[in-house]
């Protein structure tokens, strides 16, 4: 039941965090258009909502959008912040290049 519990709630939370983040304007959209507009599996927004109002999931089907969730977090998040932690490495390699090459033109000058 704890195991059932932990996961249900780990889901649940991705779901109201990535939708909570779309969650703009006057009115209140569905979670379920939210999460769609992102590409989030609907069987995260269903186990959301079971979980919530209804009964927990069983474990088969936890498992399921377990893996399901963590394909979704590593194509739209982790591959994302991966090539933003590239840029960030590259640009700071220039910025350090530039500074020796500056240190290197103040040597000879002395």
């Amino acid at each position: 039941h704890v195991n059932r519990l932990a996961l249900s709630m780990t889901l649940t939370r991705l779901v109201n965090g990535v939708s909570g983040e779309l969650q703009k304007g006057v009115y209140a959209k569905s979670v379920a258009n939210l999460a769609e507009s992102v590409g989030l599996p609907r069987i995260l927004v269903d186990l959301r909502h079971e979980a919530t109002h209804n009964a927990l999931p069983s474990m088969s089907v936890l498992s399921i959008a377990a893996e399901q969730a963590l394909v979704w977090l590593r194509d739209n998040y982790w591959r994302r912040q991966a090539g933003e932690l590239e840029e960030q490495r590259e640009q700071v390699g220039g910025i350090l290049r530039e500074l020796v090459d500056l240190s290197s033109e103040d040597g000879e000058g002395s």
